[in-house]
């Protein structure tokens, strides 16, 4: 298993795997045997029971997410930030750190680096049969499907499948405004005030993301125009704020910065949420941002980070 040892989560999972295995073997014999739903709930009982006790010892804090596009954005993050983490973990230490080797559990796999194609290739395939807002996950799946925002560089990079999911989120959330007709917001993120560092407000060329993100809400990608449908109560996509004002990532403190924001690492920082606006709502424009302390910045800004959603 790959969970991490406080869950405490091995010994249950170890016996309902071995109840699991006696009811096959005993379904494979010649008497038969079967398994009907009230015995896989009371088989599954008491792992259900434990997860519901790490849920209300280590994750009961308050939700800087409102909403479920917000809380998968936050998941695929999430995601992305851990595969990297295992990755320079492993390559640091010279060897495969053991989630479960504390617990005694013998029989569950040590924790290993996600591969960035399988990581990628699982995140598709979940999303494709359990997002719920189906407009969403159409779009997402478009674009997935299209390879934008660097998706082949991700299949074999694990820092860059954080930051093509960054560059994802982000200009799904430039379309979102877009589509609203929300054309003075500004939802690029982070903002200014969360990380000065990670934008070059002087640059004087186009961000490519938000170009090819204006393009594919016009073409079908291979240049053609298509009717590209809008949510109930959408109005015709207008030039944003953000595809109006130009300015550059800096994609190495980018990368730091989400690594802070969504990877349990040494260096993390502990962060307050904020409003699933609050993140992108206090700040019109990177232009126009006043930044202070960049330490207190990125504490403030990181547990509010996907609150952009589609």
């Amino acid at each position: 298993s790959n969970l991490p040892p406080a869950f405490q989560l091995a010994k249950v999972l170890v016996q309902l795997r071995r109840e699991l295995r006696a009811r096959l073997r005993a379904a494979q014999s010649l008497g038969g045997g079967r398994l009907c739903a009230e015995d896989w709930k009371a088989l599954a009982a008491p792992v259900v029971k434990e997860i519901e006790a790490v849920g209300a010892r280590d994750f009961a804090g308050g939700s800087a997410c409102a909403s479920d596009t917000c809380r998968m954005w936050s998941l695929l993050h999430t995601l992305a930030g851990e595969g990297l983490r295992r990755e320079i973990s492993e390559r640091d230490s010279g060897r495969v750190v053991s989630a479960v080797a504390s617990e005694g559990s013998a029989g569950l796999a040590p924790t290993k680096p996600i591969p960035p194609s399988v990581l990628l290739t699982t995140v598709r395939d979940f999303l494709s049969e359990y997002f719920k807002c189906l407009y969403c996950r159409r779009h997402f799946l478009e674009q997935f499907d299209l390879g934008s925002y660097g998706l082949e560089r991700a299949r074999s990079n694990s820092s860059e499948v954080v930051l093509y999911l960054w560059r994802l989120h982000n200009a799904v959330s430039v379309r979102v405004v877009a589509e609203h007709g929300c054309d003075r917001a500004d939802r690029r993120w982070p903002p200014l005030s969360v990380c000065p560092r990670c934008w070059d407000v002087m640059a004087s060329d186009d961000w490519d993301v938000l170009s090819e993100s204006a393009a594919l809400q016009t073409t079908d990608g291979g240049g053609r125009a298509k009717a590209k449908p809008r949510p109930p109560g959408a109005v015709a996509a207008r030039s944003t704020r953000a595809l109006q004002l130009r300015a550059l990532p800096h994609e190495d403190e980018v990368l730091g910065f989400l690594m802070e924001a969504f990877s349990e690492s040494p260096s993390a920082v502990a962060a307050p949420p904020l409003s699933e606006e609050g993140a992108v709502a206090e700040v019109p424009s990177l232009t126009n941002a006043a930044p202070s302390g960049e330490a207190d910045q990125r504490a403030a800004g990181a547990a509010g980070a996907a609150a952009a959603s589609a």
